[in-house]
C-alpha cells in the first residue's frame, strides 16, 4: 500500500500531502485502519440520523402549532422520536468509542513502525552521513523526535475527526439532497467557491509551517550545545550570549508562525462566512416551498439542520487541517531523512564480500589519501603509506592535526580512502566484510565513550556474548585497567550506572573502563589513541606495562603524543600535515641529527627500557620482515608531552530508580485554569490589549450562534403562520457577514496573543534553567530533555489559547446566552436541560482526569525511547566498532513495545469515555424533546416558544460537545504547559546569585582552612582544611596524584562549586573579598580556566575565541594575537575561509589538539587577571605544548598583572612556576619553591612517577 501510494506521488511530482502520512502504513496495520475508517463512517452516520429524528419531532410541534394533530398525537410522536433518539444515543457510543481506539491504535502503531524503520534505516548510514548534518548530530536527532511526535498525533485522533467530520459532511449534504435536491443546491451554492479559497490559502500555510519548523531547529540546537556545555558557558559568562541566540531564533519562529495564524484566520472566517451564508437564499427559498405545500415543515428544518451539520463539520475539519499539515511534512521529512544519502557516499558492503576464517593482523597501507566532506579540499592524510606486521607493537606520532585518528578511522572502515590501497592479510579492506572487521579490529579512541548502563555491562559490551558474562570473566580485566580501586568507591560498586556517556565519571576513570572493555573484547588488532591520554603517571606506567604484556604476539596500533610509551626496539611513524615525514626504530631516530629532544637519550627518564625485555612482544627483539618498514626521516625537534591527569570528581550516582521517583514527585501537573492564570503576567500591555480584544471578538462570534437560532426559529414559524420570510433571511446575511469579520480578529489575536505568552515564558524558562547550578544540570535534566520541552512543548501548549481556548471561550458564551435567553422564554424547559449538567460535567472531568493520567505515561514510555535512539546514535560509530547494533536494536525494541503497550491500554481506558462524551447530545435532546412536547400538549407555553428554546439549547449543546471531543488533545497540551512551566518557575536562589560586590582586583588568592566535599556525597571529604596562598603577578603550580583535589580548587575559584560558609575567616577570599559575597559574572570576567577537555561551541573559529566578549575585545586582531599566541593561527590561516571557517557541530571537525589550541586562544583573548590551566596541554603534540609552555613562561615573566595557576603532571609546567603547592588525598602535604620542593619526598614521588613513565 506504502509503495502505491508513494509511487502514485512521484507520478504527479506532489509536494508533501496528507499521503505522507501513510509512509509508513504497513499491510499489518491496513485491517486497523480499514475497521477505524468503518466506525468512523458509522459514527458519523449518527449525525444525519440525529437531523432526521430532529426534523419528525420538529415536524410534529409544527403540526400541533397548525391544528393539525392533537394534544395526544402529538406525545405519541414525541415519545417515538425519543425512543428512537436514545436508540441513535447508544448506537454513537459504541461507534464513537470505537473508532476513536482504532485511530489511538493505528497511530501507535504507525509511529511504532516508523521509529523501528528510522532506527533501522539509520543504522545503515555512513559515519559521514551523520557528521554532515547541518545542525550537527544531537540537534538533528532531536529533531527526528519533534518530527515522530507530529506523525503519531496527526495519525490518531486528528485523523480520525478529519475522517469523522468528513462522513458526517457527506452524510448531511446526502440527506439533505434526498430530502430536497433543490433547496440544497440552493442552500449550499456558495461552498465550492468558499471551499476552493480554503484550500488554496491552506497550501499557502504549508510553506509558513515548514520555515517556523527550521527556525525551531536554531532554536533546539542553541539550547543542546548550551546545556551540554554549560560548565564553560557559565566560565565565561555566556548566559546572555545564549539567550539571545535563543530569542532570536524563537523570534523567528514566531514570525512564521504569525502569518501562518494571519492565513488559517482568513481560512476559518471564510468557511464562518459560507455557514451562516448559505442560509441567506435558504431561508427564503425554504419557507416559500413549506407555505406553497411542496415541503413539509420538518423537511424544510431537516435540509437546513443537515446543511447547517455539513458546513459545521467543514469548519471543525479546518481545525484540524493544520495538525495533519505539520505531520505530512514530519512524516514528508522523516521519508526524505530515510532516502538521504551522503554526497560521495561512505564505504560500502561488497556484494560477496570475503570473510576469511581466522585474522593475522598483517596491514598495509600504500599511498592513501583521505578527506572529510566537510573539508573536501584539505587532505587528512596525503599519499601516506604504513606497515603494521602481525603480532607486532607499532606506534604513530605527530603533531595535532597530522591525521593520526583518521588512520585508524580508516583501518576500521568507519571511512573509505579517497585513494590508495589498504591490505588486511594481502586482501583489500573494501572486499572485506565490515561485520570481519569490526570482529577483528577494537578502536579506543581518544574520546571514551560509554553508556547509560553500569559499570559492569559497559566492561561486558567488549564481548558478543555480553549477555552470558559473569562478574568474574571481568576481574582480569578490571586489574589491568587497575580500575579496582574506582569500582570500590562506587555507591553501587561495579553495578553503578554511568549515566549517559559516562557523565557521573572523571576522564580517567571512563578511560579506565574503556581499556577493560578493550581487554575483554581482545581482537587480533588493536588500534589505541592517546589510550592513557587522562590517567596521571603512576597509572599510566602500570596501564601501559600490562597493555603490552597482554598484547604479546598481536597486532597493536599505539597512536599518542606521549614519548615515554616508546621503548627503543618500537618500530615508529611519525606524521606531519597527512604525510610520513619519519619512520624507523626508536634507537634509530634517536641517531639522527636535530631528533635530540624528540627522543631523549636519557636512561634514566627511560626505566620501562632497563626492564624492557621482559615485557616486550616476541617480535620487539627485531621484526623478521624489517624491508617492508619504510625509514625516511624529515621532521623537525618536538619536546615530551606533559602528561595529564584525571581532573573530573565522582558525580551524583543516585540510582535510576530513586531519580525516576524523584522527578515523578517533583512533576506536578498543573491545571488548565493554574496554567491559563499565568497568561496575563507574561503578556505586555499592548498585547494584553489584543488579548481583551480576541476575548471581545470571542464574545461576540459566540453570540451570534443563539442569534441565528433565535431567527431560525423564527424562520419555522413562518411555515405554520404563512408570514414572509424575507426580513428573516436578510437578518441571516447580517450575521453571516459580520460573523465571518469577527471570527477572523478572534483568531488572529488569540493566535498572536498565545504566541507571545508561550515565547515569554519559553525565554524565562531559558533564563531560569542558565541560571541553575551546576548540580542541577547533573541531576536527571538531560540536553535532550530540555531541548524537547523549551522547543516542542512551547508548541503544544500555545494551542491552549489559540486552538482550544477560543472555542471553549465561544461554547462557553454561547451556552450561558443561550441558557439565559431559554430562561427568560421557558424555564421550565432550561432548567431540565441543566439538571443534566452535573452529570456532563462528571463524565467530561473523568475523561480530562483518565485522559491526562494516560498521557503522562504514554510521555514517559516516549521519553525513555527517545533517549535510546538519541544515545544509540550520537555515538553511532562506537556502537559500530563495538557491533552493539543488536543490543541496541533490541533495547530500542523493548522501549518501543512498552510505548505500544501503554499506548494501546491508553486507548482502551479513554475510548468509551470518549464514545459517551460524543453521544451525550443525543441523549440530552431525547430529554428535552421529550419534556418541551409535554410543555406544549398542555398549553403551557406556545410552540414558537418551544422551538426558540429547542434550538438555542441544541445548537449550544451541539458546540460544547464538539469542544469536549478534544479534551485527549487539550489534555497533552496541558501535560506540555505543565512542564514549561515549571522550567518557568525553578528557583533562582542559586549560590551563584548571592553575590553583590565587583573586584577590580581578585589578588592575593586565599584559602584557608577550606574544607569541602560534594553534596551528593556528604560523607566523602574532598578537601581536608586546605590552607596555602597566589600572590598577585605569580605562577602557582597545583600538583598530586589523580583524586586528591586540584579541580575541585578550580571549580570553587570559579563559583561553579559552592564555598563552605566560614564564621571567622573566609574559606576562600579573592582581592580581600569573601568569594561568597562577589559578584558571580564580575569573578568570570577576570578568571579564565583551559580545561583538559576543550569545548567547541557550533559557529566560527572567530565567534569560538571571542565567545561571551564585548566591546574591543572582541577586535579580530586581538583575536588573531591570542590565537597566535595558543600556536593555532598558522592551522586556521592555512583553511580555506580562515577564522570565518564553522566549526562544531554541523561544521569543520578539528583534532583534539587543534581543539585545545582554541579553547587556550579563548582564555588568552579575554585577558583575565587569573589564568588556570588544567592540564591544559595534555591534548597536544610536543611542538604544540612546548609552545604553550612558552606562552605561560612569558605571561608570567612580562608582569602584566596576571596570575597563573597551572594544575599539572608535567615537570615542564611545574619548574616555570614561583610556588608549587602539593596536595595528596585532599590535604596541603607541602609548598614552597620547585627546586627546593624537588628535594622533598612529596614532590620527589610525583617526579619520579613522571620520569618513570
Amino acid at each position: 500500500m506504502t509503495g502505491i501510494l508513494v509511487q502514485f506521488k512521484r507520478c504527479l511530482a506532489w509536494k508533501p500531502s496528507w499521503l505522507s502520512l501513510f509512509s509508513f502504513t504497513t499491510k499489518k496495520h491496513i485491517p486497523t485502519l480499514c475497521f477505524a475508517i468503518l466506525f468512523a463512517a458509522l459514527a458519523s452516520a449518527s449525525s444525519p440520523v440525529f437531523a432526521t429524528l430532529l426534523g419528525e419531532a420538529f415536524n410534529s410541534l409544527a403540526l400541533f402549532g397548525s391544528d393539525q394533530i392533537s394534544a395526544h398525537e402529538l406525545i405519541q410522536k414525541t415519545k417515538t422520536s425519543c425512543i428512537k433518539l436514545a436508540c441513535l444515543g447508544v448506537y454513537s457510543w459504541f461507534c464513537n468509542s470505537i473508532y476513536f481506539i482504532l485511530f489511538i491504535i493505528f497511530g501507535e502503531l504507525q509511529v511504532a513502525n516508523a521509529r523501528g524503520t528510522l532506527f533501522d534505516g539509520l543504522l545503515q548510514k555512513e559515519q559521514e552521513w551523520f557528521e554532515t548534518q547541518q545542525d550537527g548530530t544531537r540537534t538533528f536527532l532531536s529533531c527526528l523526535q519533534a518530527q515522530i511526535y507530529e506523525l503519531q498525533k496527526s495519525t490518531s485522533q486528528p485523523l480520525g475527526l478529519l475522517l469523522q467530520y468528513s462522513f458526517r459532511a457527506i452524510g448531511s449534504l446526502t440527506l439533505a439532497f434526498c430530502t430536497s435536491w433543490n433547496l440544497s443546491l440552493v442552500t449550499l451554492a456558495g461552498i465550492p467557491v468558499f471551499s476552493a479559497m480554503a484550500s488554496f490559502i491552506s497550501s499557502k500555510m504549508k510553506l509558513n509551517i515548514e520555515a517556523q519548523q527550521a527556525e525551531l531547529a536554531s532554536a533546539s540546537k542553541v539550547v543542546n550545545s548550551t546545556t551540554t556545555s554549560i560548565d564553560t558557558v557559565k566560565c565565561l559568562n555566556g548566559e546572555a550570549f545564549e539567550l539571545h541566540n535563543f530569542s532570536n531564533r524563537i523570534d523567528g519562529a514566531a514570525s512564521q508562525f504569525l502569518k501562518q495564524a494571519r492565513l488559517n484566520s482568513i481560512q476559518i472566517a471564510l468557511i464562518r462566512l459560507m455557514t451562516y451564508g448559505m442560509f441567506v437564499q435558504g431561508f427564503w427559498y425554504g419557507s416559500s416551498l413549506a407555505t406553497s405545500g411542496r415541503l413539509s415543515p420538518g423537511d424544510v428544518l431537516r435540509t437546513f439542520w443537515a446543511c447547517l451539520t455539513a458546513a459545521q463539520s467543514i469548519e471543525f475539519i479546518m481545525t484540524q487541517v493544520i495538525v495533519l499539515d505539520k505531520g505530512a511534512i514530519a512524516a514528508s521529512a522523516l521519508k526524505k531523512t530515510l532516502n538521504r544519502q551522503t554526497k560521495g557516499g561512505g564505504p560500502k558492503e561488497m556484494e560477496g564480500a570475503v570473510y576469511p576464517h581466522h585474522c593475522d593482523g598483517d596491514i598495509e597501507v600504500s599511498d592513501v589519501s583521505f578527506s572529510y566532506s566537510s573539508q573536501p579540499e584539505r587532505l587528512s592524510l596525503n599519499s601516506a603509506s604504513f606497515f603494521f606486521p602481525a603480532g607486532e607493537t607499532t606506534f604513530v606520532i605527530g603533531k595535532s592535526g597530522s591525521g593520526k585518528s583518521t588512520l585508524g578511522q580508516l583501518l576500521t572502515r568507519i571511512y573509505s580512502p579517497t585513494s590508495g590501497e589498504i591490505l588486511v592479510d594481502g586482501y583489500p579492506i573494501q572486499t572485506l566484510s565490515k561485520s570481519w572487521i569490526r570482529n577483528n579490529f577494537t578502536l579506543v579512541e581518544q574520546r571514551s565513550v560509554l553508556f547509560n548502563e553500569s559499570i559492569f555491562m559497559n566492561i561486558a559490551f567488549g564481548r558478543h556474548d555480553y549477555d552470558q558474562i559473569r562478574k568474574e570473566d571481568v576481574q582480569e580485566c578490571i586489574d589491568l585497567a587497575m580500575l579496582q580501586s574506582v569500582i570500590d568507591r562506587m555507591p553501587n560498586g561495579i553495578d553503578t550506572c554511568v549515566g549517559y556517556g559516562g557523565s557521573f565519571l572523571s576522564g580517567g576513570q571512563k578511560q579506565r573502563i574503556v581499556i577493560a572493555r578493550a581487554r575483554l573484547r581482545d581482537t587480533p588488532v588493536l588500534i589505541m589513541d592517546e589510550p592513557t591520554s587522562a590517567l596521571d603517571g603512576a597509572n599510566r606506567h602500570e596501564v601501559i606495562r600490562a597493555i603490552r604484556e597482554w598484547r604479546k604476539g598481536k597486532t597493536t596500533i599505539i597512536i599518542t603524543h606521549d614519548m615515554s610509551h616508546i621503548m627503543d626496539k618500537d618500530f615508529v611513524y611519525v606524521l606531519d600535515q597527512g604525510s610520513v615525514v619519519q619512520s624507523g626504530y626508536r634507537y634509530e631516530l634517536e641517531k639522527v641529527l636535530g631528533n635530540e629532544d624528540f627522543f631523549p637519550s636519557n636512561e634514566e627518564d627511560y626505566q620501562l627500557d632497563n626492564c624492557g625485555d621482559s615485557i616486550l612482544s616476541e617480535s620487539a627483539d627485531m621484526p623478521h620482515d624489517k624491508n617492508r618498514r619504510i625509514s625516511s626521516v624529515i621532521m623537525g625537534r618536538l619536546s615530551i608531552v606533559p602528561t595529564p591527569q584525571e581532573t573530573l570528581q565522582l558525580a551524583d550516582f543516585t540510582d535510576r530508580g530513586t531519580r525516576h521517583e524523584s522527578s515523578k514527585n517533583k512533576d506536578q501537573m498543573k491545571s488548565l485554569f493554574q496554567i491559563m492564570l499565568t497568561i496575563i503576567p507574561n503578556l505586555t500591555v499592548g498585547q494584553r490589549v489584543l488579548l481583551l480584544l480576541g476575548v471581545l471578538f470571542t464574545l461576540c462570534h459566540s453570540s451570534t450562534t443563539p442569534i441565528f437560532a433565535y431567527f431560525l426559529s423564527k424562520l419555522q414559524v413562518t411555515f405554520f403562520n404563512k408570514r414572509s420570510a424575507l426580513k428573516w433571511a436578510l437578518a441571516v446575511l447580517g450575521v453571516s457577514i459580520s460573523d465571518g469579520m469577527v471570527s477572523f480578529f478572534m483568531h488572529y489575536f488569540l493566535s498572536l496573543c498565545s504566541q507571545a505568552w508561550v515565547d515569554c515564558l519559553r525565554k524565562r524558562a531559558f533564563r531560569r534553567v542558565l541560571a541553575q547550578p551546576k548540580k542541577w544540570f547533573e541531576e536527571e535534566n538531560s540536553p535532550s530533555q530540555l531541548t524537547a520541552c523549551l522547543a516542542r512543548d512551547g508548541e503544544e501548549m500555545r494551542e491552549i489559547l489559540s486552538r482550544f481556548g477560543g472555542y471553549a471561550l465561544v461554547a462557553t458564551s454561547i451556552a450561558v446566552i443561550a441558557t439565559v435567553w431559554s430562561l427568560a422564554v421557558c424555564w421550565k424547559l432550561t432548567l431540565v436541560a441543566l439538571s443534566v449538567g452535573p452529570v456532563v460535567y462528571a463524565i467530561t472531568r473523568g475523561f480530562e482526569r483518565i485522559s491526562g493520567l494516560w498521557d503522562r505515561r504514554c510521555n514517559e514510555a516516549r521519553g525513555a525511547a527517545s533517549e535510546v535512539f538519541v544515545e544509540t546514535f550520537s555515538e553511532i560509530r562506537t556502537v559500530r566498532t563495538l557491533t552493539l547494533e543488536p543490543f541496541f536494536r533490541g533495547k530500542h525494541t523493548k522501549a518501543l513495545l512498552k510505548c505500544l503497550t501503554t499506548g494501546l491500554r491508553k486507548a482502551g481506558y479513554t475510548g468509551f469515555l470518549f464514545g459517551l462524551v460524543e453521544s451525550v447530545i443525543v441523549f440530552v435532546s431525547a430529554l428535552i424533546i421529550y419534556y418541551g412536547g409535554l410543555l406544549v400538549s398542555v398549553l403551557e407555553y406556545t410552540v414558537e416558544d418551544i422551538m426558540t428554546v429547542l434550538s438555542m439549547l441544541l445548537f449550544s449543546i451541539g458546540y460544547a460537545i464538539v469542544v469536549l471531543s478534544w479534551i485527549p488533545q487539550i489534555s497533552v497540551s496541558r501535560e506540555r504547559g505543565s512542564r514549561l512551566l515549571q522550567l518557568a518557575n525553578l528557583a533562582g536562589a542559586s549560590h551563584e546569585r548571592l553575590g553583590y560586590l565587583r573586584v577590580a582586583t581578585p589578588t592575593p588568592v586565599k584559602i584557608t582552612r577550606l574544607n569541602f566535599q560534594y553534596p551528593s556525597r556528604p560523607d566523602t571529604p574532598v578537601l581536608k582544611d586546605v590552607s596555602f596562598t597566589i600572590p598577585e603577578n605569580s605562577c602557582t603550580a597545583i600538583v598530586g596524584l589523580s583524586g586528591s583535589g586540584k579541580s575541585t580548587i578550580a571549580a570553587l575559584l570559579l563559583a561553579l562549586e559552592e564555598t563552605p560558609a566560614s564564621d571567622s575567616v573566609p574559606a576562600i577570599s579573592l582581592g580581600g573579598v569573601d568569594i561568597r559575597d562577589l559578584h558571580t559574572p564580575t569573578l568570570r570576567s577576570v578568571v579564565a580556566i583551559v580545561s583538559q577537555q576543550p569545548t567547541i561551541f557550533p559557529g566560527t573559529i572567530e565567534s569560538n575565541i571571542s565567545y561571551g566578549l564585548e566591546g574591543p575585545l572582541r577586535d579580530p586582531r586581538n583575536v588573531r594575537d591570542a590565537a597566535k599566541a595558543a600556536g593555532i593561527d598558522e592551522f586556521v590561516s592555512s583553511l580555506p575561509q580562515g577564522y570565518s571557517t564553522v566549526i562544531g557541530d554541523g561544521g569543520v571537525g578539528l583534532s583534539g589538539g587543534q581543539a585545545q589550541r582554541v579553547v587556550i586562544a579563548r582564555a588568552l583573548v579575554r585577558r583575565p587577571r587569573i589564568l588556570i590551566l588544567d592540564e591544559a596541554t595534555s591534548a597536544l603534540d610536543p611542538a604544540s605544548a612546548e609552545i604553550i609552555r612558552h606562552t605561560a613562561q612569558k605571561l608570567v615573566a612580562s608582569q602584566v598583572g596576571l596570575t597563573v595557576v597551572i594544575i599539572t603532571h608535567a615537570n615542564e609546567m611545574m619548574a616555570i612556576a614561583d610556588n608549587v603547592v602539593v596536595l595528596e588525598q585532599g590535604r596541603v602535604v607541602d609548598s614552597g619553591p620547585y627546586k627546593t620542593l624537588a628535594k622533598r619526598p612529596h614532590l620527589q614521588a610525583l617526579i619520579n612517577d613522571q620520569h618513570r613513565t
